[in-house]
């Protein structure tokens, strides 16, 4: 098969600023390291040091994410269709080998707009997109109803869709990114002229395969988890159940409160969010640490009996549940996302109903058995390291893709 030589790498952010940017950084990096030449194309800086240390080449826009732009008029125009990200990315793309380039999308939605579609329709050049959330078709980015707490069933752009209040911003919001979704295929041909998509779980593929073309080729890749080898911890002798997520409803934080209080276990949440107040009000006794650097995060998941992941939304690929596997803490997670895909309730975790703090209980309650416990740390231990999802198969799964790209 062909190999490309040029890779174009685009997202919002060019620093880490959530799990799709890492992914989008740590991929340019490897990429580069093994001799490609990477262009890093974003909007919001700081550039990432690590980046140009790597050799990659960034063309960062400098410019704020939509909701921090202190002109609301231009906000609301540049993030529908930003001519200046076009209009850049169409001379970053004129400078590529026409053969032998291949255009993989991250993010888009949050700065740098869809009209970076529109230019590399125009170039020519084969693209293709990593389906981290639902962007590709979806006006909020999630199937999700925010204000009620419950996913979303509507076709997309569908009449239906446009009469949903389903935007945590309100409904002039949805309006809004309505709008932006409706240029992103009329003007950017995405969906409609998609030709290649990366998905992340099965979960991922089922929501979104109705909507997307017919003769699409499917790729899956794995997302890297930044591990290294260590002893499984004794995660039977720990105590505390642990959350690590931002305090959202579509997270499940207040489920996770109200459940470890209601089985009466410790319980430590890593992260922050607007939830902080009702959770605390939940569940007194809870422990939050904030955000904590990854160094840190990992140190302290050691310290965990089980990882609690209560998602009530399609999750595509959380990426705290391998990472916690990689340590040998088995998990606990919502039957709505996709981190179910990947556990055998009862050999290697648990599944519990999304949003039903009582059924999470007692699931939790079902873990006061140290030797069950035991018993699923050894399995997702040994499930991990037995083909552990690092980087490196992460850039070989990636070159498979872009030589499939240019056939």
């Amino acid at each position: 098969m062909p190999k490309p030589t040029d890779i174009v790498l685009i997202s919002d952010f060019a620093w880490i600023s959530g799990g799709s940017s890492t992914v989008a950084i740590r991929s340019a990096q490897g990429l580069a390291r093994r001799g490609y030449r990477v262009r890093f194309f974003a909007s919001v800086g700081p550039v990432d040091p690590e980046l140009v240390e790597a050799g990659v080449e960034v063309d960062c826009l400098d410019q704020p994410i939509v909701g921090h732009d202190p002109s609301r008029l231009r906000a609301i125009f540049r993030g529908l269709w930003s001519r200046k990200a076009a209009a850049r990315l169409r001379a970053l793309l004129a400078s590529c080998p026409a053969d032998r380039t291949v255009v993989h999308f991250h993010q888009w939605q949050n700065a740098l707009s869809p009209s970076p579609f529109g230019a590399v329709q125009r170039s020519g050049l084969p693209f293709t997109i990593t389906f981290h959330d639902y962007s590709v078709v979806c006006p909020n980015h999630a199937f999700y109803v925010y204000p009620k707490n419950e996913i979303c069933h509507r076709a997309p752009l569908s009449a239906a869709c446009l009469a949903c209040n389903c935007d945590p911003g309100g409904y002039s919001r949805k309006l809004w990114h309505f709008a932006q979704s409706t240029l992103q295929n009329a003007w950017g041909g995405v969906p409609r002229k998609l030709k290649h998509g990366i998905y992340l779980s099965d979960l991922n593929q089922r929501v979104l395969k109705p909507y997307l073309p017919d003769d699409i080729a499917w790729h899956h890749v794995t997302n890297p988890i930044d591990a290294e080898k260590a002893p499984r911890v004794d995660a039977a002798a720990n105590k505390a159940f642990y959350f690590v997520a931002r305090l959202a409803a579509y997270k499940g934080a207040l489920d996770f409160a109200k459940a470890t209080r209601s089985a009466g276990v410790p319980a430590v949440i890593v992260g922050d969010g607007e939830l902080r107040e009702a959770v605390e009000a939940a569940n007194p006794d809870i422990e939050i640490t904030g955000w904590l650097p990854a160094d840190q995060l990992n140190g302290r998941l050691g310290a965990a009996r089980a990882l609690v992941f209560p998602s009530t939304w399609y999750e595509g690929h959380p990426l705290i549940v391998p990472q916690a596997k990689s340590l040998g803490v088995p998990a606990i997670v919502g039957d709505a996302c996709a981190a179910a895909d990947f556990i055998e309730h009862g050999e290697n975790g648990l599944i519990h109903k999304s949003g039903d703090a009582d059924d999470l209980a007692q699931k939790i309650e079902m873990l006061r058995d140290n030797g069950l416990v035991d018993r699923l740390s050894r399995a997702v231990y040994d499930e991990f390291w037995g083909a552990p999802p690092l980087l490196d198969a992460h850039l070989d799964e990636l070159e498979e893709v872009y030589a499939k790209m240019l056939i």
